[in-house]
């Protein structure tokens, strides 16, 4: 496989994580997106680590799992990549969704049914904003770092110029209150 290849399959997986984000949790502030290879993983989205809260919801255990799952359905349904090699690419997605589903404290079939649907959730959703994630990976095949409000510009300017700005500003309001 080429390194082009890749590297866009990459892109694709790491800007449907950051749109998936974006639309189910968007107070998460996200610090930047990269296709640059660190450590085992080939790509990043940095924002805030949720896992040190001392009280999670189920249902933003299930937005996170969804997120999670978002890149493998990019891969799968938008780069047409083959489910196992799809499923191989995002290990460290995959093992993240076993620690949060154990996080609900589910078994057996309620536990199934809980990935199920955020699973569902997910392709739904990359289906459905796929035009924002291919526009977000083509900048980053270009730029191969882009901050969280680059990116959120890149995906909102799309939707009309007046909502980006106002957008915008809301996440700069949000990133600058965490600090």
């Amino acid at each position: 496989m080429r390194k082009s290849s890749i590297l866009f399959k990459t892109a694709m997986h790491e800007a449907a994580h950051f749109v998936l984000n974006n639309y189910l949790v968007p107070n998460n502030v996200i610090d930047r997106i990269t296709i640059i290879k660190v450590k085992n993983s080939l790509g990043t989205v940095r924002g805030e680590d949720i896992s040190g809260y001392e009280r999670i919801s189920s249902s933003l255990i299930s937005k996170e799992i969804s997120i999670l799952y978002a890149g493998y359905m990019a891969e799968v349904y938008l780069c047409n990549q083959k489910k196992k090699i799809a499923r191989l690419h995002a290990c460290g997605d995959l093992e993240q969704i076993k620690y949060w589903t154990k996080q609900t404290g589910f078994i057996g079939e309620r536990k199934k049914n809980f990935r199920f649907k955020a699973r569902l959730r997910s392709k739904k959703l990359v289906l459905k904003f796929k035009s924002q994630i291919y526009t977000l990976a083509s900048q980053l095949m270009i730029k191969k770092v882009i901050t969280g409000e680059e990116a959120l510009l890149i995906i909102l300017t799309s939707k009309g110029e007046r909502e980006a700005v106002i957008a915008l500003e809301q996440y700069r309001l949000l990133a600058y209150s965490s600090i």
